[in-house]
């Protein structure tokens, strides 16, 4: 499921499936992925909404892996699942 399904999903108001999301055929998109399950794995839907990606992601040093692209791309993942935590912390 690419990042267009994903977002007409949140338009339709269908939960991620982030299993499927994380099942790319780019095998940087699943990784960044990969590593973003991790950093939210076992989160409530508050702390989710406040966890500092940023700051996670530069202390692993990911950023200066990738490409411009892949950092906006990847930062438009966590505004999304952000934005699906704070809809459900209410």
């Amino acid at each position: 499921m690419g990042l267009r399904q994903l977002a007409e999903n949140h338009r339709q108001g269908v939960a991620p499936d982030c299993d499927r999301i994380a099942d790319s055929d780019s095998l940087i998109v699943a990784g960044v992925i990969a590593v973003l399950k991790v950093l939210f794995q076992g989160c409530t839907a508050a702390d989710a909404a406040a966890l500092d990606v940023r700051q996670a992601l530069a202390r692993l040093g990911l950023e200066r892996h990738l490409s411009p692209q892949r950092r906006n791309g990847l930062y438009g993942i966590v505004r999304r699942i952000q934005d699906f935590a704070r809809e459900a912390a209410g």
